[in-house]
């Protein structure tokens, strides 16, 4: 007997686990082996006047109390309980205790027996916190097997796809949730060949709706590297992709706003001497023309010269309109009498393979602009459309409707929301690609032939569109023609009626003073109104011209000066001699200038504000209007 108690002695000492003997009847724990010290981190005397419940976590107690009674009234003959200790330093520890209750000499004691777990509790814990992080994660997650059919998904995962329940997609093949089954086999070949795949797919909700996800997937290994799983995370990046999308139509229209800028500031630099250069090859060429003999041999040539000279107008007429800078006047006015104006002038240039379709109401509304650029935008654009239907033939097509943008088709227009006209340019031609839709309002940007166009056209259009605060939008597709739809905002009330000159050319009177820094310009001009019986002074510099006026203000009876001048601008010179002669009609010509606006030379008193070239004509009348009405004025 003794033998055993020996043996047993040093089982309970040499034990790799903790060992304790309990007395019930005080509670206290009598012996404790190494192991059990060691791990407390308290001596067997310690531990002698201590008892279970001292060394147990506060919040483990009263399970562990009751268990403990429910041995000693006989309930139990043992129990296993996995609870935290707490070490003599304070330090909280998982261990697993199986308790006994045991006889000895007709008395009884309670063994017990405390494995540490607190290793595998840890384990526990991170693999739980990962599960939560799972199931909680705001991206869709999912796992398969190697077979590509679905084990597991989380929460995210069925609301992004718009489940309700695991149930309904579990043990599912994962290509069924997919638009394109062979993209999602694609995936699953390259996770079985290389272990992991990163990339976009589009995506079928239950209810069939579709949309982008990026996903990331991966091969999940056992502890020898087995492949046993397929994992993937998916990221819903519609909108993102949309705000992209957005983002870069936005960069788009910034790098073209900065393109018509630069191209802008360049045609405005040039704009102004070139228009003095072509004010005198048509002034002369005018001149020329009218003191030749109609028969003479010349005079085809200085038709030419004057032919080209418009040309030349109307070129820089249209890099500065296409720039926003080009000044035109403003009035309430009907856009479908220009439309037919058009039709009925390019019936006639059209090739007969050019069927013209027209859908024109009998009344719309006006708008507010300018009745040459509007016959400009419809004449660029027909011209456009039966260029590209020239070698195969095909339909023209334009209409006009009334129509009331909302909040959302306005905002994606850059528009205020309210009443527009819609004017609609259709062809049948061979149509264009996304890449050359993007570029086809950039100047001298043209997919023609070198020397069938400029590439301005469409760039012009744009141009104007913008000025009268409308937008412009084009629908093609390569083989379905091309649809232009032009916004225009309407106002109430009817078109201003249009103003035109009947008075003819005729012989004059009146002393004109003229100022110009461009001595060809003053010779050709004084010429031109000497002609017709006018007084003319020239003078080449402004503050001396000036001079002049103080001297006798009463010996001019009209002012014609240039803008742009050193030392003092026509705007100056007009203010200080209005200063002195508030009667005096003043014509102030610019080649270009941002300096001084339509509204500005008329608030000042200006009567007349032109641009360079003028031609003989427009400015032989005007000088006769003025000076007629002054005569008037005058004598009453």
């Amino acid at each position: 007997m003794s033998d055993n108690i020996t043996q047993f002695q040093e089982i309970f000492q040499q034990a790799a686990v903790g060992m304790m003997i309990l007395n019930l009847n005080t509670k206290n724990l009598w012996k404790t082996n190494t192991t059990m010290e060691k791990m407390l981190g308290y001596t067997a005397v310690e531990f002698s006047s201590m008892t279970l419940s001292e060394i147990t976590h506060p919040d483990d107690v009263e399970k562990d109390e009751d268990l403990f009674q429910q041995v000693l009234h006989g309930n139990l003959n043992h129990y296993h309980q996995e609870k935290r200790y707490i070490r003599k330093n304070g330090e909280i520890f998982w261990g697993k205790l199986t308790f006994h209750l045991i006889l000895y000499e007709n008395q009884r004691w309670g063994f017990g027996i405390i494995e540490d777990i607190n290793l595998q509790k840890q384990a526990e814990q991170t693999l739980w916190i990962k599960n939560q992080a799972i199931e909680s994660s705001i991206n869709a997650i999912a796992m398969a097997n190697l077979e590509g059919v679905l084990t597991y998904v989380n929460p995210s995962f069925l609301k992004m796809w718009g489940y309700q329940t695991k149930e309904e997609v579990l043990n599912k093949p994962t290509i069924s949730f997919w638009e394109k089954e062979e993209n999602a086999i694609a995936v699953v070949q390259s996770l079985q060949d290389q272990g992991h795949w990163i990339g976009e797919l589009v995506a079928v909700k239950k209810d069939s709706t579709t949309f982008l996800v990026e996903l990331s997937a991966t091969i999940v290994t056992d502890e020898e590297g087995v492949p046993v799983q397929m994992l993937a995370s998916f990221v819903d990046i519609t909108k993102r992709k949309e705000a992209e999308e957005d983002r870069q139509h936005l960069e788009t229209r910034l790098r073209h706003a900065q393109k018509m800028e630069a191209i802008g500031t360049l045609s405005g630099g040039i704009a102004h001497d070139f228009n003095n250069l072509l004010f005198g090859i048509l002034g002369y060429a005018e001149m020329m023309r009218e003191e030749l003999p109609s028969d003479h041999p010349l005079q085809r040539y200085a038709q030419s010269l004057i032919t080209a000279g418009k040309r030349a107008k109307d070129l820089v007429r249209q890099i500065l309109t296409f720039s926003r800078q080009d000044e035109q006047e403003f009035s309430k006015m009907q856009v479908i009498p220009i439309i037919k104006e058009v039709l009925k002038m390019m019936r006639s240039t059209l090739p007969s393979t050019v069927d013209i379709q027209q859908d024109l109401i009998g009344h719309s509304k006006s708008i507010w602009g300018s009745p040459i650029q509007i016959h400009q935008i419809i004449v660029n654009l027909c011209t456009n459309a039966e260029q590209a239907m020239r070698q195969t033939g095909g339909t023209l097509k334009i209409s006009v409707q009334e129509t009331e943008l909302n909040q959302q088709e306005a905002t994606l227009l850059h528009l205020t929301p309210g009443p527009f006209l819609k004017l609609t340019v259709e062809d049948t031609g061979p149509g264009m690609n996304a890449e050359i839709q993007e570029r086809i309002f950039d100047p001298f940007f043209t997919t023609k032939p070198v020397g069938e166009g400029t590439g301005l056209g469409l760039a012009v259009v744009h141009g104007i569109v913008l000025k009268h605060q409308g937008a412009i939008t084009v629908q093609s597709e390569p083989g379905k023609g091309a649809v232009f739809h032009i916004f225009l905002p309407t106002i109430e009330g009817k078109s201003d009626e249009q103003k035109t000159s009947t008075v003819e050319i005729s012989q004059g009177r009146g002393c004109i003073l003229v100022v110009d820094d461009e001595i060809f310009i003053l010779e050709m001009i004084k010429k031109m109104l000497s002609r017709l019986g006018y007084q003319v002074t020239t003078i080449q510099n402004s503050p001396e011209a000036l001079e002049e006026f103080y001297v006798n203000p009463k010996q001019f009876d009209l002012i014609i000066t240039d803008q742009t001048m050193p030392k003092l601008t026509g705007y100056q010179l007009a203010r200080e001699i209005l200063s002195i002669s508030p009667e005096i009609p003043i014509i102030l010509m610019t080649g270009f200038s941002h300096q001084v606006s339509l509204e500005e030379a008329q608030k000042l008193g200006i009567r007349e504000f032109i641009s360079k070239p003028v031609e003989k004509e427009t400015l032989t009348i005007l000088v006769h209007d003025l000076l007629e009405e002054k005569v008037k004025n005058d004598l009453s």
